[in-house]
C-alpha cells in the first residue's frame, strides 16, 4: 500500500515554499521574540550564511487537521526567507504528536519566555481543550511556573485580558504579577489601551 503525501511528509525533512508556511497566523506565533536592537544585523548575517552555505538547520512545522504548516520553530530562519521564493528545508512533526505535545517540544527550545508569552501559551493551550493536568504536570513548570491549581486560576483570569493590552504590557515588560493585578479590574482588562 503507498503512503499518501499526507502520510509520507511526516518524521522527514520536506521541502516548503515560503508561502506554505503560517508564520503570524501560526497557533505557535505567541514565540516570536522581540526584535533586539542589532536585529538587523543578524538577519543580514544569517541571510548571508544561508545564501553562502545554504540553510543547514530546517525549520519544524506542525500539519494542522487542515493540513495547513504552523511554524513551530525557525521565525528568525523564515525572516531570512522573507523576500524570496525559493524553498526551504522543513521538518514536519510526527502527526502522532498532539499539539500539546508540540508546544511542549517548543517550550524546549525556548528558556526565555515574557509574561505575556507565557499568558498566550496557556491561552492557546486552554482553547485547544488541554487538560488541566497536563497544563501543570507538563507545561507549567517549562515555563518557570510552579505547578499548582491557584496558578491556573490566576492563568485563566490573565487569558481574558483583551489583546490590545497584552500588547501593551508586553512592550512595556510587565511581569506576570503586574499583568495580574489587572485582572483586579474588569474595565481595565476589557479596555482597548
Amino acid at each position: 500500500m503507498s503512503k499518501t503525501q499526507n502520510e509520507s511528509d511526516q518524521n522527514k525533512i520536506i521541502l516548503l515554499s515560503p508561502d506554505q508556511v503560517l508564520i503570524q497566523e501560526s497557533i505557535f506565533n505567541c514565540f516570536i521574540q522581540d526584535k533586539p536592537q542589532d536585529y538587523d544585523h543578524h538577519l543580514n548575517a544569517l541571510k548571508h550564511s544561508i545564501n553562502t552555505w545554504g540553510q543547514l538547520v530546517p525549520i519544524v512545522v506542525f500539519k494542522d487537521q487542515d493540513h495547513r504548516y504552523h511554524l513551530v520553530d525557525g521565525f528568525k530562519r523564515m525572516a531570512a526567507h522573507a523576500s524570496s521564493t525559493e524553498q526551504l528545508p522543513a521538518i514536519v512533526l510526527p502527526k502522532t504528536l498532539t499539539l500539546t505535545d508540540a508546544f511542549i517540544f517548543r517550550l524546549h527550545a525556548c528558556p526565555e519566555l515574557t509574561a505575556v508569552q507565557k499568558i498566550r501559551i496557556f491561552k492557546t493551550l486552554k482553547m485547544a481543550q488541554t487538560n488541566t493536568t497536563k497544563l501543570m504536570d507538563n507545561i507549567l513548570p517549562l515555563m518557570s511556573f510552579e505547578p499548582h491549581k491557584q496558578l491556573v486560576s490566576k492563568l485563566n483570569k490573565t487569558a481574558t485580558l483583551s489583546e490590545n493590552l497584552l500588547r501593551y504590557c508586553h512592550q512595556k515588560k510587565f511581569s506576570f504579577k503586574q499583568i495580574f493585578r489587572l485582572t483586579h479590574f474588569p474595565e481595565i482588562g476589557r479596555a482597548h489601551v
